[in-house]
């Protein structure tokens, strides 16, 4: 809902970068999807590498929202998704450790690929497939933030994001500051993968 709101208020409006931000966040949509379907049908590794493209697509959001000249090179293919890496952790902290953990272990040969991942129907609630579902659970967590941010112009209560007024430029500024409530129940729903120990290593 708040994609379509945020698709609709950008090309009506003729934003360009809003719009091509909120475009690649629907794509990541269906590759959520994807992730999802494959884990049903009994694939155990393939879903950390669809996320792990995932979190490519929502660190290259963070950073063309944050640095609206590049996104110029972005259309152009110039833009390397490398350089935005450091954006997207420097706007949304937990970021960070998540897509070193993805990168590590799914776009690079790491400790799961040295085992045989059978694709077997699951018989029973397995390891693998709770942290297949720890993992979809994070991403979800991701998009939602990500898309807020993106799309605060039509968010009427924001959960993570405070505004912090307007620089020189006079470009508004936000800082991501989830209440004491929300990091609870992040904890609850995500557990030790999002803890904010991990995201400030």
């Amino acid at each position: 809902m708040l994609l379509h709101r945020g698709i609709m208020r950008s090309t009506r409006q003729g934003i360009e970068l809003e719009q091509t931000c909120v475009e690649m966040l629907m794509n990541t949509l269906n590759s959520f999807v994807a992730a999802t379907t494959v884990l049903q049908n009994g694939f155990r590794l393939q879903p950390g590498i669809l996320i792990r493209n995932i979190l490519e697509t929502i660190s290259t959001v963070l950073h063309l929202f944050t640095n609206p000249d590049d996104l110029k090179d972005f259309r152009e293919g110039r833009l390397q998704s490398s350089k935005t890496i450091p954006s997207a952790k420097k706007v949304l902290p937990p970021f960070g450790w998540h897509y070193g953990f993805f990168s590590q272990n799914f776009a690079h040969i790491g400790y799961l690929h040295q085992n045989i991942q059978p694709l077997v129907p699951y018989k029973t609630f397995d390891d693998a497939l709770e942290l297949n579902i720890s993992f979809l659970r994070l991403t979800v967590w991701l998009l939602y933030v990500t898309t807020e941010l993106v799309c605060l112009e039509v968010v009427d209560t924001p959960r993570y994001w405070q505004y912090l007024g307007q620089n020189e430029h006079g470009k508004k500024m936000y800082s991501y500051n989830p209440s004491e409530d929300e990091r609870k129940w992040l904890a609850k729903l995500l557990g030790a993968i999002i803890s904010d120990e991990k995201s400030q290593d």
